[in-house]
């Protein structure tokens, strides 16, 4: 953001200071008058890959939120009737375990590992998809959005994709490409 509104704000700095908003407000009010360029939204600098890693934390963030409610009513429950509750009793897995279960085998973009062969395994782990929560649907999707970008090149294989409603929506890092290099 500090690139694009030409600020020198240091990279430690993670909180809008009101001259952010006021770049902001000021790049805007420039593109309104025709003296900015919109940012092309195909372009992989504009994309953010979700890494599996993101989602589980997303859903160990609600497990623990769960758990916070349970180990709530138990206190409350023990006051009630006059009991002193012990850890056994207050903390239990079953909220992790139930968030947990339920993600990998109802979130969109959970799938069984292929294991047909090594190589089948490999190419599983390097897929892109822009479905999935916030992400875009099969329905919506435009011919533009499918389509390859010129910054594709070297880093999504235009090749490896699916046939069908999800062509161009799922595809695989190209051999040698690496994400954050």
């Amino acid at each position: 953001m500090n690139q694009r509104l030409n600020l020198n704000i240091p990279q430690n700095n993670t909180f809008l200071l009101p001259r952010d908003i006021l770049a902001a407000t000021d790049c805007l009010i420039g593109m309104k008058f025709g003296m900015g360029t919109l940012d092309n939204m195909n372009h992989l600098k504009n994309k953010r890959i979700r890494f599996v890693a993101d989602l589980l934390q997303d859903q160990f963030r609600l497990a623990l939120v769960c758990l916070e409610n349970v180990v709530r009513r138990t206190i409350c429950g023990a006051i009630r009737h006059k009991l002193i509750p012990t850890p056994q009793n207050l903390v239990t897995s079953t909220p992790l375990t139930t968030t947990y279960e339920s993600f990998f085998g109802l979130h969109p973009l959970s799938q069984v590992l292929d294991r047909t062969n090594p190589l089948k395994q490999i190419m599983h782990g390097r897929k892109l998809s822009y479905l999935g929560p916030g992400g875009l649907t099969r329905r919506t999707t435009n011919f533009w959005i499918r389509d390859i970008h010129p910054s594709h090149y070297g880093r999504i294989c235009p090749i490896d994709t699916f046939e069908g409603i999800n062509v161009g929506l799922i595809a695989s890092l190209a051999i040698h490409a690496r994400i954050g290099h």
